[in-house]
């Protein structure tokens, strides 16, 4: 009897030998940059996750992130597991440099958003998760769960105290690090279900780190931080059913704590009175213009 094997649990090694079938690891072309105008190559899944582990050119591997994330719009001809593996690996890999992981993490997101699925697919997963609202069954779509979870993991394993309940106290001591989370947080932000909503995970997720955000040890402001944060509310889209209270909580709360103490630039104001106008925008907050009124005078 053959033993059953859990796909998941398969190292990206492993699914790279599966998936041999061309002599050919990699294609570039015009390495040199020395031509004007832009160049879009087409090549195979794996070629381009050969070119994202074995090219030490920055470009290139930015080249590759992209051709794999423009290979998620053609689901039928993507591993469910190979890119979403690959893509993680880059984004845990401090070899790489942290623009290379934080383009790595968009795509992820790109992964986990079911928007990307053509409308006739998607009415009928819609139809499939009606009762999940907004979550996702692990065992009908694995890229996006899987690719959801490599982003997620990412943040609980260097930013979350799991003793203590609570994200860790902020340490920007790290440029690169400092980036990479910001970049991991906006990219999460942008994850959405096939009926173009924030799933109830990521809006949790962003909300309670607004709400334990502690900078009190820190050496670095982090008003740049909290602006990112901040403007990621302004991305939720939450259906009619739902409440945008604790949304609304921390973008007042945000508004009140930078009127007290002004942020550099007032950036904080800046990007809650900008994430207020989009979520009225999408009809998330109700159309209330007095709410800026105060802030139209000294």
């Amino acid at each position: 009897k053959r033993k059953r094997v859990d796909e998941a649990s398969i190292t990206l090694d492993e699914l790279l030998r599966r998936r041999i079938e061309n002599p050919v690891c990699w294609i570039k072309a015009d390495p040199e940059r020395f031509w004007i105008r832009p160049v879009q190559v087409t090549q195979d899944e794996v070629m381009w996750i050969y070119m994202l582990r074995g090219d030490t050119d920055v470009l290139a591997q930015l080249d590759a992130v992209e051709g794999l994330r423009r290979l998620g719009l053609q689901m039928h001809v993507v591993d469910p597991l190979l890119s979403p593996k690959a893509l993680e690996e880059v984004v845990k890999n401090r070899d790489y440099y942290y623009q290379v992981r934080i383009a790595a993490a968009k795509a992820l997101a790109f992964y986990a958003s079911r928007a990307r699925h053509g409308k006739d697919e998607a009415e009928t997963r819609m139809r499939q998760d009606a009762e999940s609202n907004g979550e996702w069954k692990a065992g009908e779509e694995k890229p996006p769960m899987l690719a959801y979870r490599a982003l997620n993991d990412y943040l609980k394993i260097h930013y979350y105290d799991s003793g203590n309940q609570i994200w860790r106290s902020n340490n920007f001591s790290d440029f690169a690090d400092y980036f990479l989370k910001r970049g991991v947080i906006r990219a999460v932000a942008t994850i959405q279900d096939n009926e173009s909503l924030s799933p109830t995970k990521v809006v949790d997720c962003l909300v309670s780190l607004l709400k334990d955000n502690d900078n009190g040890r820190n050496a670095y402001s982090d008003c740049y931080y909290l602006h990112d944060l901040i403007l990621c509310l302004g991305q939720i889209r939450l259906s009619k059913t739902e409440s945008p209270e604790k949304i609304w909580d921390q973008i007042s709360r945000y508004l009140e704590y930078d009127r007290v103490l002004p942020s550099y630039r007032n950036l904080i104001s800046t990007a809650a009175l900008r994430a207020t106008c989009e979520l009225m925008v999408a009809d998330v907050l109700p159309r209330d213009k007095l709410r800026f009124k105060d802030f139209t005078t000294y």
